[in-house]
């Protein structure tokens, strides 16, 4: 149910950004609702142009690399869901609190405005950084 929300959230962030660059009321209270601990923090880590998508050079394969709040960069791979983070293991896969991490959700609402850093890697180094996640 959550990732039907969120679907809707990112839609309707995707429109609102679009045509007014800058976020609702409405966007606002529904992300403060569906994520009350982490959505905040979220905001913050794109505000503060906290979130880079790595680009394969020929594969073009991605993740997202995300610096967080302690300078820790963090990489998520937001198709599956999944960060590196501590609070992801714990707080999503291990005790199910969360659907997930702020670092993701930053890099969804990122990705979602439009105002994710790109950066081309060689494939190699792309490989290793999704083979250690």
């Amino acid at each position: 149910m959550t990732e039907n929300l969120l679907n809707l959230l990112l839609k309707d962030l995707k429109t609102n950004h679009r045509e007014n660059e800058r976020l609702s009321d409405q966007v606002l209270s529904t992300l403060k609702c569906l994520f009350p601990r982490i959505g905040l923090g979220a905001l913050d880590l794109v505000d503060n142009c906290k979130v880079e998508k790595l680009i394969g050079a020929s594969t073009k394969r991605s993740c997202f690399k995300v610096i967080g709040s302690s300078r820790t960069p963090y990489f998520c791979y937001i198709s599956a869901n999944y960060c590196s983070c501590p609070a992801f293991k714990y707080s999503v896969l291990r005790n199910e609190e969360n659907y997930t991490c702020k670092h993701v959700l930053a890099a969804l609402l990122s990705d979602a405005m439009n105002l994710t850093k790109n950066r081309e890697i060689p494939d190699k180094e792309l490989s290793e950084i999704l083979r250690q996640m």
